[in-house]
């Protein structure tokens, strides 16, 4: 399994209702055209949108003001698409031997949204001051996609490690229960955006669920054969983190673009590749669960 400092910003984004009625399209046009002039952001055409935002350096440090007005604008950019911004964000910060920390930015959704942000550029950053106070202003250009359909609510996902933080070295276990039967997908994702595929693999490819079925991995019998997932610091580093992220979904999910040439924790492909394969994927279909965990000396 490929280990690398993974600094990450969850944040979860729960769609907004759209109309039900015969004009409801028209409405919708309206509402993300109203929408747009009220958060300042600007269609571009294709998914894209403009958006600006600045954030006070009060208390924090440039870096920081930074990371935040990039938040603020990709927020603005979903709430500009007809998106409800809520959920958790969390700050991971690893640190290396020098004791050099970074913080650097990654947005990780969970495809149970309408509106999924699939990527992003800084266009330009800046400086500036207002009256006695200095801002770091930034325009963003923020890709976003639509998840056709509604979520299941009777589809569910629980899942758990064997621990949250690890000693260097140590082995990793994974377990979760679905709510309905379906296929277990589960990917590492590392900081500079590579997605390794570790199930199902060449070793154990069947990955059928049965409702209810406690599902582990590795379990006695990978465990029997030499399958583990020790868990390894970059050289240098004396702090880590990664994500395990679970996806179950009601038909097999054949990510062909992730195995080529595959072979046990190997396999990769950008973040990027997998948002964009998710997302054409109906909301009832699919469920996820990530898993953060850190890894010290």
């Amino acid at each position: 399994m490929k280990k690398s400092i993974i600094l990450i910003i969850l944040t979860i984004f729960i769609a907004s209702c759209a109309s039900n009625n015969q004009t409801a399209t028209n409405a919708q046009v309206n509402s993300f055209n109203q929408s747009i002039q009220k958060t300042g952001a600007r269609d571009l055409g294709d998914g894209w949108i403009e958006s600006n935002a600045q954030v006070e350096i009060a208390h924090i440090t440039p870096e920081e003001a930074r990371e935040k007005a990039i938040d603020k604008a990709c927020n603005q950019a979903l709430e500009s698409y007809g998106v409800d911004v809520t959920g958790r964000k969390l700050y991971i910060v690893g640190e290396d031997a020098e004791k050099v920390t970074r913080d650097d930015y990654l947005n990780l959704t969970e495809q149970t949204t309408q509106g999924i942000i699939l990527d992003k550029k800084v266009i330009s950053e800046q400086i500036i001051t207002i009256g006695n106070a200095i801002f770091s202003r930034v325009t963003v250009h923020v890709k976003i996609g639509q998840q056709k359909g509604e979520k299941d609510p009777y589809f569910s996902l629980d899942a758990s490690l064997n621990k949250e933080h690890f000693q260097e070295y140590e082995t990793l276990e994974i377990s979760c229960v679905a709510s309905k039967d379906c296929y277990i997908t589960i990917l590492n994702i590392c900081s500079n955006d590579t997605v390794y595929v570790l199930f199902p693999n060449q070793y154990r490819e069947y990955n059928f669920v049965q409702t209810g079925e406690e599902f582990k991995f590795p379990n006695k019998a990978d465990k029997n054969i030499g399958i583990s997932l020790p868990v390894q610091l970059l050289p240098g580093k004396i702090t880590d983190s990664e994500i395990i992220k679970i996806i179950a979904t009601k038909e097999l999910l054949n990510l062909v673009e992730f195995k080529s040439d595959m072979t046990y924790g190997t396999c990769s492909a950008t973040l990027t590749k997998l948002m964009q394969r998710l997302i054409t994927i109906p909301r009832d279909q699919i469920v996820e669960y990530d898993l953060m965990y850190f890894v010290h000396k």
